[in-house]
């Protein structure tokens, strides 16, 4: 049950769960630039994690402030030095195309948002990591609204 991956604040509102996060497009079998596919990871796994190929990466996903972006916490240890260089240029993050969360990530981080909204987006960056935040849609023909604004 997704409840028992969750790790809980100091309030309901800052939900985090743990994640393995393909980058890439889903458009394009994870190839190019994205959100391809994010999955739960148990706690017990997560200081354990190794990257499988340039693409997987480890992230804390959770909801950010009052407007609702979908944020990642991106540990550089849980990505290889070529997924830094690759993805996570200065310049920012590139989403070629929507991404989807599943309905249970959705819900558990407590929104009915599910579709990531394409576009490149800026990232901050640390020591430890660094954190991307996104907007996120409810409805498909919401994209619509943004490609045209």
């Amino acid at each position: 049950m997704l409840v028992n991956y969750l790790s809980k604040q100091t309030n309901l509102s800052t939900m985090k769960i743990y994640t393995t996060t393909v980058l890439g497009s889903p458009t394009s079998d994870c190839a190019h630039f994205g959100i391809c596919k994010v999955d739960v990871l148990p706690p017990e796994q997560w200081d354990s994690f190794e990257p499988q190929h340039v693409r997987h990466v480890k992230a804390i996903l959770s909801l950010s402030g009052e407007k609702g972006l979908l944020r990642f916490e991106f540990p550089f240890s849980g990505m290889r030095a070529e997924t830094r260089r690759a993805f996570f240029s200065p310049q920012g993050f590139r989403i070629d195309s929507p991404g989807y969360l599943s309905e249970q990530l959705a819900t558990a981080i407590g929104t009915d948002h599910r579709i990531i909204v394409p576009g490149l987006y800026l990232l901050a960056f640390s020591r430890e990591g660094t954190i991307l935040e996104v907007e996120i849609v409810k409805e498909a023909m919401q994209l619509y609204a943004h490609k045209n604004a």
